[in-house]
């Protein structure tokens, strides 16, 4: 082991995912990288998925939950049983990439919370198809601190694309872990930025698989997202209140999600697709225009911005019986025409 080396440790959370976590431990002991730890977190899963964990036991620190308590309490556990200087939170049906340990150290810097970097998107075989986030979509990194204490929101990843300094874990660790059953990483990308530097890689670090079981699956159903994004959101506002009240700074709940762009298409999906029907046309606009205003902080191009300011403008001004569809486009690019997604393919390449 090269002493000289910053310790990675790997947290791999597992729940019923017999089918991947095999892939995703031998694409950490597989890694050249020497000075690294792998932790499995299983919460209390069903299937097969802790006896193959069991297999590797010699190789890694397994933790096996007693009853179930979700994402949140699975980084918990693990990073309490970490030591390294970096930390990563695996997803068990994600693996990461060869070298990745590598070059996660070899960018290691002493001011900085969090590191981004892209992922190969992949199907549940495994197959490469696409990258995520989209590269036209650049992350935001000196101006997230501002950006987030604004709208409660900046350009990031996902859990399996981020890797975390030990100095920004330990201020915010452990989360609360009922508050952040899912989407735990929301929460530390939400308060990184208060306590160092935010640094964005155009490197790919792991695979991030897309299949019908994971928690992304169920975009699909769109009403049920728009729910559960609006409630992360909420938890996520609060913990950022807090954090930002310990690290001198302000926010203000009530306007965070009003600059929120990410939270207004949720708002906006909620008023459309919702049969309670409570709300009244005004509303609609009242989302589209705060919408519109908030565009103006994204650091899209100015082709991208030019298509989503028309999207919205759609959702303000159209029929309610076409309304529907024209957020779908957005959403589930499945459901765009043909001349639709010929448009949506020329703006990726500009």
């Amino acid at each position: 082991m090269d002493s000289s080396q910053p310790k990675i440790s790997i947290v791999i959370t597992c729940y019923n995912y017999e089918k991947y976590i095999e892939t995703s431990i031998e694409s950490v002991l597989n890694q050249d990288y020497a000075n690294k730890e792998l932790i499995v977190v299983d919460d209390v899963s069903s299937d097969s998925s802790r006896e193959i964990i069991n297999e590797y036991k010699d190789c890694l620190s397994p933790i096996f939950h007693k009853e179930n308590k979700g994402q949140g309490c699975a980084f918990n556990s693990g990073y309490a049983a970490s030591t390294g200087e970096l930390v990563i939170f695996l997803d068990a049906d994600d693996y990461l990439l060869p070298g990745a340990l590598d070059m996660a150290a070899a960018n290691m810097s002493s001011d900085c919370s969090i590191y981004m970097y892209h992922m190969d998107l992949v199907d549940a075989e495994g197959r490469a198809y696409d990258v995520f986030p989209k590269y036209e979509a650049p992350f935001d990194t000196v101006f997230a601190k501002s950006k987030l204490l604004r709208s409660g929101w900046y350009q990031s990843t996902v859990t399996s694309g981020l890797v975390f300094s030990r100095f920004f874990l330990d201020q915010v660790m452990p989360m609360n872990g009922e508050a952040f059953r899912e989407g735990s990483d929301g929460y530390l990308v939400t308060l990184a930025p208060l306590y160092g530097s935010v640094r964005g890689f155009d490197e790919k670090l792991s695979a991030y698989r897309q299949h019908g079981e994971n928690h992304s699956g169920f975009n699909q159903r769109l009403l049920k997202r728009a729910e559960w994004c609006l409630e992360h959101d909420r938890q996520r506002y609060i913990a950022l209140s807090i954090h930002a009240g310990r690290t001198g700074n302000s926010v203000s709940i009530e306007q965070l999600g009003n600059n929120d762009l990410l939270h207004l298409e949720q708002c906006m999906c909620k008023y459309i697709f919702s049969n309670e029907q409570t709300s009244k046309l005004e509303d609609r606009r009242f989302i589209a225009d705060n919408a519109i205003k908030a565009l103006k902080y994204s650091n899209l191009s100015v082709i991208n911005i030019f298509f989503i300011k028309f999207w919205w403008l759609l959702l303000k001004i159209l029929p309610n019986k076409y309304v529907k569809v024209v957020f779908a486009w957005r959403m589930l690019p499945s459901s765009r025409p043909l001349w639709l997604k010929k448009i949506a393919k020329f703006i990726r390449r500009v």
